[in-house]
This record gives structure tokens, sequence and C-alpha cells, in this order.
């Protein structure tokens, strides 16, 4: 997909779970010359959900998982809270992908390497076929 498609489909959403197109430019890779390269300003991601499963997996471990785990009160509220986040990661991109499809996009490109958390850890998907 080209890049102005792709800045087209991105400047048209408006969803809080799908990254912002923030800006278009251009510039010359060199001085003086005529020949320019365009480029997208998109919110910054600091994270990506293919880091988090890694970092989750350790942490699943840790409190045992499992269902016999949640027998005690203390293991109960730590597995809770592991799950917690999980789920809420799991609805925001099933809104995101609601939204996507309410306005005819089928986003085929699913898949951990292309969800990102931004700075207060939302969830956002990006990558949309560059």
């Amino acid at each position: 997909m080209d890049l102005a498609v792709e800045a087209r489909f991105l400047s048209d959403m408006e969803h809080p779970h799908i990254i912002k197109l923030r800006a278009l430019g251009r510039q010359s890779p060199f001085e003086n010359a005529n020949a320019y390269q365009f480029f997208l300003v998109l919110d910054r991601l600091y994270d990506t959900l293919e880091r988090r499963l890694e970092k989750w997996q350790g942490e699943g471990r840790k409190i045992g998982g499992g269902f016999g785990a949640a027998a005690k009160k203390k293991a109960a509220t730590q597995f809770q809270a592991f799950y917690q986040k999980r789920i809420v990661v799991a609805y925001d991109l099933a809104t995101a992908m609601e939204y996507l499809h309410k306005i005819d996009i089928c986003y085929r490109d699913l898949k951990p390497e292309n969800i990102g958390f931004d700075i207060r850890d939302d969830v956002k998907l990006f990558d949309f076929g560059l």
C-alpha cells in the first residue's frame, strides 16, 4: 500500500485504540535537491503486544497461573490482577476492530507485532499495510 493511501486511511479514523496520524511531512535527503521523501508523524508507541506477551508469560509463572492458585485470598487477588489487564487489552482491540468493520475496512494483518502501547499504556492498533 502506498504511503499516501495509508495517510488517507489514518486521517479519516478517529478511535482511541487506533494509532493517530498527527502530521504529514516531506523532506529532501540532500540540500538543494528536488527529490523529496514523504513521512508520517504518528503517536509514539513504547511497547508491542509481542513483547508484552513474553513479559506476561514470566509473570504468570510467578503467581502460579491456573485455578488452584485462586483458592487462597492472596493468590486470588494476584490472579485477578494478572488477568484484568489482559482482558482490558482484548476488549480494547475488539472495539478497534468493530470500528474498522463499521467503516468498511478489513484489517488483515492482526498480530502481536502490530499492536502497541502508548505512554499511558493504552493499546493502539497500527500498520495498515505499508
